[in-house]
């Protein structure tokens, strides 16, 4: 087994809300681009693959859509959030014999468009920006955060970071149940 392979294992399907958000060693979710990408190892980029293959439905907001330029996936459906409707260009998308669709939908109300995603499925991955994400955890919606930390050699600032990182979202009741270190990222999962 690789330590690819290995670090994948580690992250099975969760029943839940599972959130996933890259940072580096300043707590900055986008880089120079505006955008996770320079952000972002090849394990970190790996691991979303992997997080997305073990989902039912992805829920992003429309600003990180626009950021990520989002496209649908093959993996499973994807939502976009919007509480203006301003879904900066995205249209519904239908699924095809490669990927899944993919839909705007205007959010009002947080607690009621989570209880509605829960509907269609109870293994969501949350893709969204520190804005949404932070609001989500307020509203206890968030039971899993994956939280990779990259730029750092030190693994007990990378824990303090990461632990720093969650507090600031409002996620200050988690602790870290899982650590891994690989291509000078650190991974971490907290409940």
């Amino acid at each position: 087994m690789t330590a690819l392979e290995l670090l994948l294992s580690k992250y099975r399907p969760f029943e839940g809300n599972r959130l996933n958000m890259v940072i580096d060693a300043n707590a900055q979710t986008s880089g120079i681009d505006g955008s996770s990408r320079s952000l972002s190892s090849a394990a970190d980029r790996a691991l979303l693959k992997h997080l997305r293959s073990i989902s039912s439905l992805i829920v992003t907001d429309a600003a990180t859509a626009a950021a990520e330029h989002y496209r649908p996936s093959k993996f499973a459906p994807i939502q976009i959030w919007s509480k203006s409707s301003n879904f900066r260009g995205f249209s519904n998308i239908s699924a095809d014999a490669e990927h899944q669709q993919l839909t705007v939908k205007h959010t009002d109300d947080l607690h009621l468009a989570v209880a509605e995603a829960t509907l269609l499925s109870r293994h969501l991955l949350f893709e969204t920006g520190p804005t949404v994400s932070a609001l989500l955890a307020e509203a206890n919606l968030i039971d899993e955060l994956c939280l990779t930390v990259t730029g750092l050699s030190n693994d007990s600032e990378a824990r303090q970071l990461a632990l720093n990182f969650a507090q600031r979202l409002g996620l200050a009741d988690m602790s870290i149940v899982e650590s891994s270190q690989l291509d000078n990222s650190f991974f971490f999962v907290m409940r």
